[in-house]
């Protein structure tokens, strides 16, 4: 036991308490807006706690040495969130403390019992504050029973802070044993001196532990946390003197988003306390379910000290989103208890899966009573093993040789229902509900409920990180066994550095290391809280967590119902659906992939590339099967016929001709310009079939250079022939000399020389846009191999010098109409060219207007050059075919009287005619028949 006077500690409670209104405020500010905070306002927040502090010392002493401030002490002290001065003058109040003396000592503040309404404290914490309390005294006996430290000895003073942060503010004062009131003629000992505390272990509860290290820091003492996880704790600017033997919630959160995705849940609520470790835990878990596309159905935010409709009220609202099954639970062990209960009342024992966080994970108090609603639910816990060794110490202990801790009675009474002899002549139960006497033979065991606690592990960690630190630094600063000068005192930020440092091996042979933000070792163990048999539960573990997660595969989640719950407020998506969110909605929703999209990832719907489309599955796009113009439509096998008709009559056209060569009428029509003729013909007609064999770069400059050529051999035949006859009748009107290059050689040479004119030009083209087959896509679904000339309106340039030639052929036909009957060859030849303008006419519209339809153009080009070749076919040379084959009498020469001159001519056409040629100044006069050019 240890006893406080009156005065020290009066003075010191009314020196700290400005200093805790500072924290206090400071730590609302952290839960109300956590993401304010910067480095720069938690410096001014700290700033200020020290200057209440020193402002609260400044004026208490003023007051109790200042009668005139006398009379204010009453009034002001009576405001203060504590007792007032005028309180202790009754008497010294008694602190429970679980004491063992050492040479250095050891601070510590366990949940021995646990919170109530107010400040005061509540029932006692089953096991847990107890077994926690008993840890820190055995690793205490473990290592003063060896040999471990040198020549000095640990030592313990331990309070209960109720799971309070007034409570544990107050308690941590009999850690601070420097004097702050000059009159007090009390000096205790100053800070670092023996019997002052060096380290301190505890809290468990991260406010707790928050409103602690704000006071310790003030004093340079060393905190080991033993259950604080709030990311908070982290920040080593505000807290420089904390550490703790577990990770922080920020890898917990981590931990239960994971256990989220392994169950493909997408839809869930979440419960929380309204505390720094309730709120940063929280917050931790909203940053990661919304990079992991995990929706939140209910945030519920428990109020503190709220009563049964406040948990009823939340239940409700958990109810209300009937998708959201899994519900992530992030409270202490006694707030879970009641939430428990609460949705035990409302019937809700098989609605929901829980996830719990560490603080309510294996723990009895939350499980007591609420097996059925919590079956099914799977926690996180920081990683650990029991200690062998302290089932024998604890269940060794009984309240006659226990004479160390205050509260072992307490807890002997309540575990066995009984009551202890010396309790009751100390007259603490009344008569009327006095519980039976216990048994001296009374023992703890597995047998009546006994079951090591799965945190005290950390508690045993945080006693072997001061004993190795102390060691330590005992090595560095001290060369004989006990505490040499330099380490009287001890001093804090010494103590700091070498806890920073330490690295042991505990008692599961894990390694230990603090963080360099002074948390401990990142492992986790994943929990299940199943029926094992009818009645009988118990938690399991499932998986760990330490680089990531990993989970039994063979899971159940509850006896009579092995299937998980699905928790998702969307259906899948079909095979051609993507996933989509729009703005405001939690959900995903289904939106249907277009025609030519294929799903990239279940959230992108991506355009297949021009000539791609989608597989069926919509995994990937494959290529469109590429199409050209095929012989086998209906257009095309027209065109075909209409061409091999035309190219046979050609051929057949030429073969009379050859046999026929010698005959009047083949002579007459010029055999070398008809041959060339029909060569052009020819051509006219198989650039047809040249058209429909597959594109490539051979074919398309064929095309290419075929097509000016066969126009001109044809035009430029018939534009020398008719050129002639223009010269001959143009200059027989004015002179009788004979006209020069109206020879066959020279007409022939003259035709050459203008396809040769065409041939050059056709081959700059060429080279200029060299010729290939590309691939064109006149709707989304089709892929056509075309040849590159085809797909603009330059390609009408490799027709411009036919078209040149048609024109002057035109011209001088026109010119060339009213020569006499007999020669009447120059009106087929007008014929000729009138219909052909009419095709061309025709043509070069079509051809310009058929951007968009690329087959049309192409099959209106064929179909138009086989229309002029027929033109010339039919126009010119079928009546000579008639009249060789069906009128063989008529193939004759006749002579025809010009005055003093007879000129012999083949016989005509039209035999009949009563047109006889009677001009005398016919260029035919004095020349030489040769049997071949007079009839024209």
């Amino acid at each position: 036991m240890f006893a406080a006077s009156s005065k020290p500690r009066q003075c010191l409670l009314m020196s700290v308490v400005a200093a805790t209104w500072g924290i206090q405020t400071l730590h609302v500010h952290v839960v109300a807006m956590p993401s304010l905070l910067n480095v720069e306002s938690l410096w001014r927040s700290s700033t200020g706690v020290f200057s209440y502090f020193i402002m609260g010392a400044v004026v208490t002493s003023v007051m109790m040495t200042t009668p005139l401030l006398a009379g204010a002490q009453t009034s002001w002290s009576s405001q203060l969130p504590y007792p007032s001065p005028s309180e202790f003058d009754e008497g010294p109040v008694e602190v429970l403390t679980a004491f063992e003396p050492g040479d250095v000592l050891l601070g510590g503040l366990f949940m021995v019992h646990q919170a109530a309404n107010g400040d005061t404290c509540g029932a006692l914490a089953s096991q847990m504050g107890i077994q926690a309390l008993e840890t820190m005294l055995y690793m205490v006996d473990f290592i003063n029973n060896s040999t471990f430290l040198p020549g000095f000895k640990l030592g313990v003073r331990a309070l209960d802070d109720c799971n309070q942060e007034s409570m544990s503010l107050e308690q941590s004062l009999q850690f601070v044993q420097r004097p702050v009131c000059e009159n007090d003629s009390e000096q205790g000992p100053r800070e670092g001196e023996e019997g002052s505390v060096v380290g301190v272990v505890g809290s468990a509860s991260s406010p707790n532990s928050i409103t602690v290290a704000n006071l310790l820091k003030l004093f340079k003492i060393p905190q080991i946390s033993y259950w604080s996880t709030s990311p908070d704790l982290s920040n080593t600017d505000r807290f420089p003197y904390f550490y703790r033997a577990v990770p922080s919630d920020q890898y917990q959160a981590q931990a239960m988003i994971d256990i989220v995705l392994h169950f493909n849940w997408s839809y869930v609520s979440i419960v929380y306390e309204n505390s720094n470790y309730g709120v940063q835990g929280i917050e931790e878990v909203k940053k990661l379910a919304m990079a992991n596309d995990v929706c939140v159905a209910v945030k519920e935010m428990i109020p503190r000290d709220g009563n049964e409709s406040a948990y009823d009220r939340i239940i409700m609202n958990l109810q209300k989103a009937t998708d959201a099954k899994a519900v992530i639970l992030w409270v202490l062990d006694v707030t879970a208890a009641q939430l428990f209960r609460a949705a035990k009342r409302a019937n809700m024992v098989n609605s929901f899966i829980w996830i719990g966080s560490d603080s309510w994970s294996g723990r009895q108090l939350s499980t007591n009573g609420n097996e059925d609603v919590i079956e099914g639910a799977i926690t996180i816990q920081p990683m650990s093993t029991q200690i062998p060794a302290f089932d024998d110490y604890f269940t060794s202990l009984n309240p006659q040789t226990n004479n160390r801790n205050p509260w072992f009675k307490e807890f002997w009474e309540k575990h066995f229902k009984c009551v202890l002899p010396s309790n009751i002549s100390s007259g603490r139960h009344r008569d009327s509900d006095l519980p039976p006497r216990c048994a001296e033979d009374l023992k703890l065991g597995r047998d009546n409920d006994y079951k090591q606690e799965g945190q005290i592990q950390f508690v045993a960690d945080s006693v072997l990180a001061f004993a190795h630190a102390l060691r330590d630094m005992h090595r560095a600063y001290c060369r004989t066994d006990g505490l040499c000068d330099r380490m009287r005192p001890i001093k804090g930020q010494e103590l700091k550095e070498f806890l920073q440092n330490v690295s042991f091996e505990d008692h599961s042979g894990n390694s230990f290391q603090f963080t360099a933000n002074g948390d401990g070792p990142i492992h986790y163990k994943i929990l299940h809280y199943q029926q094992v048999s009818p009645k009988e539960y118990k938690y399991q573990t499932i998986g760990y967590y330490k680089n990531g997660l990993q989970l039994d595969s063979d899971l159940s989640f509850r006896l009579d119902n092995p299937q998980f719950p699905k928790s998702s407020c969307w259906r899948p998506c079909r095979k051609n659906e993507m996933k989509f969110k729009r703005d405001g909605e939690c959900c995903f929703s289904c939106l249907l992939c277009q025609q030519y999209e294929y799903l990239h990832d279940e959230f992108t719907c991506t355009e297949c590339p021009n000539g791609t489309q989608p597989t069926a599955n919509l995994t990937k796009c494959t290529d469109i099967e590429v199409q050209y113009l095929q012989p086998n439509t209906s257009s095309a096998i027209s065109a075909l016929a209409f061409a091999t008709i035309g190219a046979f009559f050609t051929i057949f056209t030429a073969c009379i001709y050859i046999r026929h060569r010698d005959t009047p009428v083949v002579k007459a029509s010029g055999r070398e310009l008809s041959g060339l003729l029909l060569v052009g013909v020819f051509l006219c007609y198989s650039l047809t079939y040249l058209f429909l064999t597959p594109p490539s770069m051979v074919t398309c400059g064929l095309q290419q250079f075929l097509m000016g050529v066969a126009f001109t051999l044809c035009y430029a035949s018939l534009l020398v022939k008719t050129n002639r006859v223009y010269r001959i009748f143009t200059s027989g009107r004015s002179t009788t000399k004979r006209p020069t290059f109206i020879s066959p050689l020279s007409q022939i040479v003259i035709t050459l020389i203008l396809v040769s004119v065409q041939g050059f030009l056709s081959l700059a083209w060429l080279f200029a846009v060299p010729p290939t087959a590309v691939k064109h896509y006149p709707q989304r679904g089709e892929v056509q191999i075309v040849c590159n000339a085809f797909l603009t309106t330059s390609s009408l340039l490799g027709l411009s010098f036919p078209l040149v030639l048609l024109i002057l052929c035109t011209a001088f036909a026109f010119m060339t109409r009213k020569i006499p009957g007999h020669f009447n060859e120059t009106k087929c030849i007008g014929f000729t060219m009138y219909s052909s303008c009419i095709v061309w006419l025709a043509m070069i519209p079509v051809y310009i207007l058929t951007m968009a339809n690329i087959e049309l153009r192409i099959v209106s080009l064929y179909v138009a050059i086989s229309l002029c070749a027929t033109v010339c076919l039919v126009c010119l040379f079928v009546p000579r075919i008639y009249l060789i084959l069906m009128r063989p009498e008529r193939n004759v020469r006749i002579t025809v009287s010009l005055g003093p001159r007879r000129m012999k001519m083949a016989g005509s056409i039209y035999p009949n005619s009563s047109d006889n040629p009677s001009n005398n100044n016919s260029p035919y006069l004095g020349v030489a028949d040769h049997g071949r050019n007079n009839t024209l």
